[in-house]
């Protein structure tokens, strides 16, 4: 029990730390230290997947909305994924494939306007470690 609070203290540090010195993502860019984060085929299946399992629950413009992005900036991909992939459908929990909640991620990547790249995003912890959300004006309009 004491290494399961020692590893969440460690966490929550870590965590602390990475959100207190975030770099504007115009010097990540500049760095070349932003990978390509997930492709538009990948968030159009998102979306496909969002509009059939999520949205009787959660209508796109909220995804999109200013508390959204408050919640989510700044966070990485993994910390996302690991909310919706072990709570998301209600239902539900976990029902979907890794790479469905992947790709939802995408969508909502997309929907906050994170532009799309030419590798996909994937559900191993480092891709998804090396994901920041950082949104910007969105690229597509809710539906």
């Amino acid at each position: 029990m004491r290494q399961r609070t020692s590893f969440r203290s460690v966490r929550a540090l870590l965590l602390s730390l990475a959100l207190a010195c975030p770099l504007p993502l115009a010097t990540l860019r500049a760095q070349g230290n932003v990978p390509p984060t997930y492709t538009d085929s990948q968030a159009l299946r998102g979306r496909d997947w969002f509009e059939s399992a999520c949205l009787s629950c959660h209508p796109s413009a909220a995804m999109s909305s200013p508390d959204f992005k408050i919640r989510w900036g700044g966070l990485l991909a993994r910390d996302l994924y690991e909310i919706i992939s072990t709570t998301m459908p209600q239902l539900e929990p976990g029902s979907l494939s890794r790479r469905t909640y992947v790709d939802i991620i995408a969508y909502l990547m997309q929907l906050n306007g994170i532009p799309a790249g030419t590798t996909p995003l994937t559900a191993d912890s480092a891709s998804l470690v090396a994901t920041r959300l950082h949104f910007g004006a969105p690229t597509s309009s809710p539906r």
